[in-house]
């Protein structure tokens, strides 16, 4: 069985189904009963040399390690380096543990530099992913907390950077279109494509009105027919709402 979830270097042998399984998301998704719990996994089996080994990230014979870490409290293996597991949400966070804060209201870690400013009502109205629509699971995969608050997948994340990247589009949250990176940080880096960008001569005296979609606020700005600067907040994460 190919697996594409966490890509270990060992079979998992279920203790309901009495054979091996590559791990308990795809057992979960493949068969008419879930694997709640490591005491439903007996022993695993590294690919390698084929030995019987108690639940760990090693073989005892090649001493090959099934995965770059490993949780024995949600029996995870993963290929991230820095995870740590948080037992007040009872899952593995991607991502290392000095940079995270636990919500009790969200049930979630948030990382340092947004805790003070997430909303604890978007998150806990974000079941599914804004690009798969997958529900979100809390054993199933990782997720990311965007600055707005919204979730997302890792995978799905990356995917959303390349075609903003790969499209020249805004890199925004689907759901509320505010920008996933701080618009400071891509301050410098539009106000060069601005400069550079060509556009119709005959426009140049006139003046567009704006809304940002990320200070919420609408303005009056020289006209551009591309990027649009917010006076405000410096974003140019805005949509021109007319000429004038």
């Amino acid at each position: 069985m190919s697996c594409s979830n966490y890509k270990s270097k060992c079979m998992l042998y279920a203790r309901c189904c009495k054979k091996y399984v590559c791990c308990w998301v795809c057992h979960n998704n493949t068969e008419d009963h879930n694997i709640c719990d490591e005491k439903n996994i007996e022993h695993l089996k590294c690919n390698e040399c084929d030995t019987i080994n108690e639940l760990s990230n090693e073989c005892k014979n090649c001493h090959i390690q099934f995965n770059t870490s490993y949780c024995s409290k949600c029996i995870l293996w993963s290929i991230y380096e820095n995870t740590f597991h948080c037992d007040q949400c009872r899952m593995c966070i991607r991502g290392k543990r000095e940079d995270y804060i636990h919500c009790a209201k969200c049930d979630a870690c948030i990382n340092k530099l947004t805790y003070n400013t997430h909303n604890c009502n978007v998150i806990l109205d974000s079941s599914d992913c804004q690009i798969c629509m997958e529900e979100f699971n809390k054993r199933d995969k990782y997720h990311i907390i965007l600055r707005c608050s919204h979730k997302i997948h890792p995978e799905c994340y990356a995917n959303l950077k390349k075609n903003c990247d790969e499209n020249d589009k805004k890199f925004n949250c689907g759901l509320c279109k505010k920008s996933i990176i701080s618009p400071l940080k891509l301050e410098k880096y539009y106000d060069k494509k601005k400069l550079n960008y060509v556009y119709n001569n005959s426009d140049i005296n006139l003046k567009t009105k704006y809304y940002c979609n990320d200070c919420n606020t609408n303005g009056i700005t020289k006209y551009h027919s591309k990027y649009i600067k917010c006076i405000e907040c410096k974003s140019y994460n805005t949509e021109s709402t007319g000429k004038i």
